[in-house]
């Protein structure tokens, strides 16, 4: 009889999965509920709050990391439970000013409200976590939810690439540099930086999601295509087919651009402004892996209509190949073609390939979630966009109300230049 191993087996710890975003009175937005799935997206004008969202999206992650550390720490500590609680509020504000860049949390209240409420919800396995946080004047107030379930957060659990990424891309060696001269311990003494930053010469710092930012290119170390497993490819080809060419980056951090014909190699510097936007998504394709989470801020910037249909075809295969994916946008055209992924599930694999997709390329209609902020009096308010079994959108409020406008506008015209009769 054989002999059975005395050691147990550890038992497999569960990654939680962000499930749902709420904010109320929370900077532009007065009421937003986004349900996050395998590909979100947030639509809305400008000033809307789609930012504000996406950010949020972080500082959930910062409170997994939280929760992650206080389920080890509080087996250990002796910290009386009151002290325990007050540094972690303190900790949760400290964090919550960081990515905002706010001196502090009353400047993230609705100029029409004098609290704001922000929330999470996520997947453990079979439990469901709730965290709860409220902002009043320059507190804040949390609820961490109570976990009967072990659990470990991923380093790459999430990757946040933002709007000013192509600026950055362009110039990222000196703002390389800046970082990392503000994010260590000065040199100088308190007492004599004090007296320093007084005679004018504030240490300028980047903001929050910038330094993140900057930290996710230190990380990338160098990267090859060929490199890369088998689902980054897969992905990385609808990207490639955007910018027409392929991208790596040395050891010494210089990125080059490599077109596809001729297969001549030119700094990311020299390259076109298409191919700078797409190069951190490109590039950080590398941390991407199952239940990680990309965070893309207009993703469509600076890409031709044909290059933004590509890049939703690249978070479509990162989905299949159980990445997630939340972008922010004003391009009706990537919503559009997203909504079109999910009517091919409804065809066959054989359909599929003579539409010039891949076989296993397709979004089901419980993985897509479409939410636009809607401009109201006391803030923005998000409206759920369905989306039917055959990729049908129901409505894209301000875009179709442009789109409206411009048609009147074309028709009185040519009513004007005596093209078309008057219409009565």
């Amino acid at each position: 009889m054989p002999q059975r191993s005395s050691r147990r087996r550890k038992k497999k710890k569960a990654v939680p999965i962000l499930t749902s975003i709420y904010a109320k009175n929370f900077g532009p937005i007065y009421d937003a509920r986004i349900p996050v799935r395998n590909f979100t997206i947030i639509m809305g004008p400008n000033n809307s709050g789609k930012t504000f969202l996406a950010t949020l999206a972080l500082f959930a992650q910062n409170i997994l990391e939280l929760m992650e550390f206080l389920e080890r720490f509080r087996q250990k500590t002796t910290i009386p439970k009151r002290l325990l609680n007050k540094s972690i509020q303190e900790s949760i504000k400290r964090r919550l000013c960081e990515l905002y860049t706010v001196e502090e949390p009353s400047e993230l209240i609705n100029a029409q409200a004098n609290e704001a409420k922000i929330g999470f919800t996520f997947r453990l396995g079979k439990e469901v976590l709730e965290f709860k946080a409220s902002v009043i004047k320059n507190n804040v107030i949390a609820e961490i939810p109570k976990i009967g379930t072990q659990f470990y957060v991923p380093r790459w659990n999430i990757v946040y690439i933002p709007a000013e990424r192509a600026g950055i891309m362009r110039t990222y060696r000196q703002l390389l540099r800046l970082h990392l001269e503000t994010r260590w311990p000065h040199p100088l003494k308190e007492e004599f930086l004090k007296k320093y930053e007084a005679l004018g010469g504030k240490l300028i710092s980047p903001p929050g999601l910038v330094k993140i930012f900057l930290d996710e290119i230190l990380s990338i170390g160098t990267f090859t295509p060929s490199e890369t497993s088998s689902a980054q490819k897969y992905a990385l080809e609808m990207l490639q087919k955007a910018i027409g060419g392929k991208l790596f980056m040395r050891e010494d951090l210089s990125i080059m651009y490599e077109e596809q014909i001729p297969k001549v190699q030119i700094p990311l510097e020299r390259s076109s402004s298409s191919v700078s936007e797409v190069a951190s998504i490109y590039l950080m394709t590398k941390f991407l892996s199952k239940n990680s989470l990309l965070v893309v801020e207009e993703p469509e910037s600076h890409l031709h209509p044909r290059g933004q249909m590509m890049i939703a075809r690249y978070f479509a295969r990162l989905v299949r190949k159980n990445a997630r994916v939340l972008i922010t946008t004003h391009s009706d055209l990537l919503a559009l073609k997203a909504a079109q992924l999910v009517g091919l599930s409804g065809i066959s694999e054989e359909e599929r390939i003579k539409l010039n997709y891949d076989k296993d390329e397709y979004l089901k209609s419980n993985e897509l979630s479409i939410c636009f902020l809607e401009p109201m009096e006391r803030g923005s308010v998000s409206k759920q966009i369905k989306v039917s079994p055959t990729g049908e959108v129901e409505d894209l409020p301000t875009y179709s109300t442009v789109v409206e406008e411009m048609y009147g506008e074309a028709v009185k015209l040519l009513e004007l230049h005596r093209k078309i009769s008057k219409l009565s």
